[in-house]
Order: structure tokens, then sequence, then C-alpha cells
């Protein structure tokens, strides 16, 4: 997966693990399509000690829930 560059998740997917961007260093997108955010695994939004830096995007009505 090192040149993925973007992931859809669709509204069945509940939960993220851990290490699932740790090898993706191109990404540039991230896609939620479901209303109500997945559980994130501790560090999942980092590869190593260094934060990934990609787009995330949510659907309009789900940005505040998302948010919190």
């Amino acid at each position: 997966m090192p040149k993925l560059k973007k992931v859809t998740f669709s509204n069945k997917v509940t939960k993220i693990g851990a290490t699932v961007f740790n090898t993706t260093p191109l990404l540039e997108t991230v896609i939620f399509e479901g209303s109500t955010p997945p559980t994130f695994e501790s560090a999942t939004l980092h590869s190593g000690t260094t934060p990934n830096t990609f787009k995330i995007y949510v659907p309009d009505s789900a940005v505040e829930t998302y948010k919190a």
C-alpha cells in the first residue's frame, strides 16, 4: 500500500485499527461515507512518531459529529 493516495471507508466500517495508515506515506485523501464516525484505535492517524498529513472528508451532515 505504499503508493496508495486515496482511500474511502464505507458507512459499514465501524472500527479502524492502529496500524492501518503506517505504510501509506503518499496518502493524500481519506473519505468516510458514514454519518457515524468509526472507532479509532490508539495512534491510528500517526505513522510511527510523525502524524500523517492528509485531508479527511465526511458527509456534510456529520461534520460536527466527527469533530467531537
